[in-house]
């Protein structure tokens, strides 16, 4: 199985998160982002992730993981989600997005490695959200804004240690933020994504 992915997107992360609780090999695929062409010669439009077996091919990163938990083995993701995390993302998604968006292009990730591929990021961004450095002098609200997230967070963690899809949707979220180097990431919030990560084999980007 192949999956196309970025790695700075918490959706594609889910599906390898998934894969890895299942036991799953996926061959993994960065695609450049400035590269429109893959994704719509295999779904018809620009987005990710993507995995194709054989010659299924399939979008949404919910689906995929679907797919893989019934594939075979012990289903992992039948539970729903406990809605006080669901309620947390919907709540502060907006927040991390405020700090992730003016950073996200950055070549620590494999999707943009290149200036066009950074560019390409930027420019489509900025069509939607204004300029990028404005965005950035939001930072110092946003952090402070964040932390009080985190307060509210740290009481329904989910212990990072069962494959559930509590961490399948908070944990990508929050791995986003390693773009943001001003201190953000509260230590019990650090425990938890450091636990999930020695689970799945999945790392904190740095940068280069």
């Amino acid at each position: 199985m192949r999956l196309y992915l970025y790695e700075h997107c918490p959706y594609c992360i889910r599906v390898v998160m998934g894969a890895r609780m299942k036991g799953w090999p996926l061959d993994l695929v960065h695609v450049p982002y400035d590269d429109a062409e893959t994704p719509r010669r295999l779904i018809g439009r620009k987005m990710l992730p993507i995995l194709q077996d054989g010659a299924e091919v399939m979008s949404e990163s919910l689906d995929i993981l679907r797919k893989l938990d019934e594939m075979g083995g012990e289903r992992l993701f039948r539970q729903p989600p406990r809605p006080q995390v669901v309620d947390w993302i919907t709540a502060w998604k907006s927040t991390i997005y405020g700090l992730v968006l003016p950073r996200a292009a950055d070549p620590r990730y494999p999707e943009f490695q290149t200036p066009a591929a950074r560019a390409a990021f930027v420019a489509a961004k900025e069509a939607r959200h204004g300029p990028m450095a404005a965005l950035r002098l939001q930072t110092g609200r946003l952090v402070d804004d964040l932390q009080q997230g985190f307060e509210t967070l740290a009481p329904i963690l989910p212990d990072g240690d069962g494959p559930f899809l509590d961490d399948i949707l908070l944990f990508p979220m929050l791995r986003t933020l390693a773009v943001v180097s001003e201190p953000c990431i509260a230590p019990k919030i650090q425990v938890y994504c450091e636990r999930v990560m020695q689970r799945t084999g999945l790392d904190w980007p740095k940068a280069v």
